[in-house]
């Protein structure tokens, strides 16, 4: 069963290859080679084996094997019944030659590229790795952002629980609810409960709730939320900047800014949020209260919700390294939009440190005025090697460039300080203090990281 696992999970690119200067990373030749052989006799291909496998040992079992013989075809005749014996033989709980290294080891038990996990390797003790890998392969819990410029939290914790849901508040966010058990539990869908068509209160994972509150927006502030996508979080922060605020939503993919235009509607926020259609539009925004840069990432701290993407193959090294540059490109590209006194938030949804503490210690390094500025070794935990173009790091220094854009071309660069979190904010860091991470096993969260600062002049 594994070595079968591991001749499938090996096409992704394998992690043998990867690290085959490491002796003892190597998988047992001997048993990955005895189950090959037998499938080349038996001539199988591994992808029905694999599905097979997992639909032998499910629990609850939900296919017979007569339908295994009939839906998972080998040359369009089926898996036969004497290999489905075999594979019923080949019990998984048999102790098996797993890699010896941390990496190879929680990539193959878990389901996850070798290149992927390698990464989080960086940030994250042995202890811990398996922890996270785990959180990838369980379902999210469902959590509720109540709309607080309808209502509060209290309100439709209440009204839900009078409708029998079972829920419970969340402890990071003052919005948050979190729903407990299924969809029979609570007696249908999301969309079905109380106060979903009045608008008081929309489906947001907790930790996408906490990005809109590291903004520290104000009643009466103007906030730009530069990569709005579907706009969760331009609703949270319609919420907080009052009915005399507005936030001005910008996105590349229209689709998805008509998709917010509605919700905001829904919200009965509508007369808050301004969508900025094209990029003459945004190219009009200036000296707003709050840019918040939700940037475009590999979305590694999601992969609970969309499981496919671990195998979309973005964390080989020629994939990863696109999401930095253009990372920083747009925080430079926002930087200029913040009046001074202003705040700059940058935050993705992914957990490797080449996208996050590297593009944040970039972007300091180039707006603290001289070259000074918040980050710096401490923002790369220890690591020395700094993310180089191997790495998928930054690969560029402090300059200026703006993704092709023309603002602020001949005037002095803007100058930054860190806006450190408090020091009881959950997944603060301990230096940078402006850094703050979030982890699926350690806060319950999706993964996301967030930096900021404050526009000095």
């Amino acid at each position: 069963h594994e070595a079968v696992a591991h001749e499938a999970f090996d096409r992704e690119g394998g992690c043998d290859a990867v690290d085959a200067d490491n002796a003892d990373n190597t998988y047992n030749a001997d048993a990955a080679g005895e189950v090959a052989n037998a499938l080349k006799r038996k001539g199988v291909p591994v992808e029905p084996l694999m599905l097979a496998l997992f639909l032998l040992y499910e629990q609850p079992q939900r296919v017979s094997r007569q339908d295994m013989s009939i839906w998972l075809p080998v040359d369009s005749l089926g898996l036969t019944p004497s290999t489905l014996e075999w594979l019923r033989a080949s019990d998984p709980a048999r102790a098996a030659a797993w890699p010896k290294r941390a990496v190879p080891s929680t990539a193959l038990r878990f389901s996850l590229p070798c290149s992927l996990v390698r990464r989080w390797s960086r940030a994250l003790p042995p202890t811990e790795l398996d922890s996270l890998a785990d959180c990838c392969n369980a379902p999210a819990r469902v959590t509720l952002r109540v709309n607080a410029a309808l209502t509060n939290r209290k309100a439709v914790f209440d009204r839900l629980r009078i409708s029998g849901v079972d829920c419970e508040m969340a402890n990071l966010s003052l919005w948050g609810i979190h729903l407990k058990g299924g969809r029979e539990s609570r007696g249908g869908s999301v969309w079905s409960l109380p106060g979903w068509t009045e608008g008081e209160f929309e489906l947001q994972d907790e930790g996408s709730q906490c990005i809109a509150l590291a903004c520290d927006v104000r009643p009466g502030d103007t906030v730009l939320d530069l990569c709005a996508g579907n706009g969760g979080k331009t609703l949270a922060l319609a919420s907080l900047v009052g009915e005399h605020g507005k936030v001005l939503a910008y996105d590349i993919n229209a689709g998805r800014l008509k998709q917010l235009a509605a919700s905001a509607i829904r919200a009965r926020v509508s007369d808050r949020v301004q969508v900025l259609w094209d990029a003459e539009a945004l190219a009009r925004v200036l000296d707003v209260d709050v840019v918040l840069v939700d940037a475009p990432c590999s979305s590694s701290g999601v992969l609970r919700r969309h499981p496919s993407l671990r195998w979309s193959g973005q964390w080989a090294s020629d994939a990863a390294r696109k999401w930095p540059r253009i990372q920083l490109s747009l925080l430079r590209e926002a930087c200029w939009r913040v009046r001074v006194g202003g705040k700059l938030v940058y935050a993705t949804c992914a957990l490797e440190r080449e996208q996050n503490e590297q593009v944040a210690d970039a972007f300091s390094d180039g707006a603290a005025g001289g070259g000074g500025g918040g980050g710096g070794d401490g923002g790369r935990d220890g690591d020395a090697r700094g993310g180089g173009e191997d790495e998928g790091g930054v690969g560029v220094g402090g300059s200026s460039e703006r993704a092709g854009s023309t603002i602020g071309e001949g005037q002095v660069s803007p100058v930054f300080r860190p806006f450190a979190f408090a020091e009881n904010v959950v997944g603060r860091h301990a230096a940078p203090t402006h850094y703050r991470t979030l982890w699926p096993h350690l806060h319950g969260t999706d993964g996301f990281f967030v930096s900021r600062w404050v526009r000095e002049s």
